[in-house]
């Protein structure tokens, strides 16, 4: 893997580290309904695609 990819990929999942971080704070202590809930949920989807994408481009680079 070209050492640039693999730093970007270091990067972005750094930033996901993060903003995972930032909204379990953010959310805490918050009511449990369906506006929240909903939220969280894009939150939680926005990142699991960010993984996703690395993982795929892991592997596409790997196996070319």
């Amino acid at each position: 893997m070209d050492e640039e990819i693999r730093q970007k990929i270091v990067k972005s999942m750094k930033y996901v580290a993060e903003d995972a971080k930032n909204d379990v704070k953010e959310f805490d202590g918050k009511p449990f309904n369906g506006k929240t809930v909903a939220q969280y949920f894009g939150c939680q989807g926005a990142q699991i695609k960010a993984l996703a994408n690395a993982i795929i481009r892991i592997l596409e680079e790997d196996h070319g």
